[in-house]
């Protein structure tokens, strides 16, 4: 679970360079194939509901925001905050 959990995370957080499956696999000294990384992968995302996004308080002052109780200087003061 943990070598699959590190490449999920690098495929979420990486922009440049996410580790093929056979650098894990290879660093893992061959204790898990590439088939059993796969389907843990499908078994950890379709635990979690595919819900990969970062709550934090950026997240929620834009959430606020859209609901639209704010005025354009409360706005901006809640951004420049956050």
């Amino acid at each position: 679970m943990g070598v699959t959990a590190l490449w999920i995370s690098a495929k979420y957080h990486e922009v440049y360079l996410v580790p093929k499956i056979s650098n894990l696999v290879h660093i893992s000294d061959n204790a898990f194939t590439t088939d059993q990384i796969l389907l843990m992968e499908q078994r950890i995302i379709t635990h979690i509901g595919f819900n990969f996004i970062e709550n934090n308080l950026n997240t929620y002052i834009e959430s606020i925001i859209k609901t639209g109780c704010l005025d354009e200087k409360d706005k901006c003061f809640a951004r420049y905050f956050s």
